[in-house]
């Protein structure tokens, strides 16, 4: 009767199929697509982009001329917390802005909980989504209209908050890749002169070899030429 061993599982083992790694990155730019709509939602009205000229038929073109009272409906239905965030998909939205954003879908909790950087990225967005809510609102006092300002000028500076915060991250991810790159060119030199050294060394044995007589000059062409460089083109 074979024997029957106990292996250890993928899990024990902390092994992921290559699938699993697809999945997880899929997750992670799913979460970076709400991200980057709800905050380009919130700039829609920002000061800085009233002054660009906005291409027609872009996201922002089209949230910059929706009618105050259409603006505020759709903020009010944008998630404002983390467990709303986790449940919102593209589906949520009207018709009209479906088509204008790549399609995003709802995530777990869990997918977030384990991503720091995404859960800090997550809570700062959906302060924003609040604020922008409370701007969106009818103001008809003076002290009110004051505080409408205020919270605009706080949105404006989340905004560039945010902005600065995703060039901090991609510098850090372009400084991941070079120090790849240099690593790998550090490798590949190494390699170079270890190639280069093991063949300069099998030559002298086979010179010291040809003095003391042991091998023959055609077995010498035979070892010799596997390391002399090939060269490209036909034959004449």
């Amino acid at each position: 009767m074979p024997i029957k061993r106990n292996l250890p599982s993928q899990s024990a083992t902390g092994y992921k199929p290559l699938v699993a790694f697809g999945n997880e990155e899929a997750a992670k730019q799913n979460i970076d697509l709400k991200i980057s709509f709800l905050t380009d939602f919130c700039a829609a009205r920002s000061n800085h982009l009233a002054a660009q000229k906005l291409a027609v038929g872009s996201l922002s073109k089209v949230l910059s001329e929706l009618a105050d009272e259409d603006f505020l409906a759709l903020a009010l239905s944008l998630p404002d917390s983390k467990r709303k965030f986790n449940a919102f998909e593209c589906a949520d939205l009207p018709a009209k802005l479906r088509v204008l954003v790549p399609a995003f879908r709802s995530n777990s909790a869990e997918t977030l909980r384990k991503d720091s950087e995404r859960t800090a990225a997550v809570e700062r967005v959906v302060r924003l989504v609040s604020e922008c809510r409370e701007a969106g609102k009818p103001s008809n006092k003076k002290v009110e209209k004051v505080a409408a300002l205020k919270r605009q000028l706080t949105i404006e500076i989340r905004l560039r908050k945010i902005a600065e915060e995703n060039i901090y991250t991609q510098k850090k991810i372009i400084e991941r890749l070079e120090e790849k790159v240099v690593s790998f060119d550090n490798r590949y030199a190494a390699l170079h002169r270890q190639c280069e050294e093991t063949t300069e060394s099998l030559r002298r044995e086979i010179r010291q070899l040809l003095l003391k007589g042991s091998v023959t000059a055609s077995e010498t062409a035979l070892a010799v030429s596997p390391l002399r460089p090939r060269r490209q083109g036909k034959l004449t």
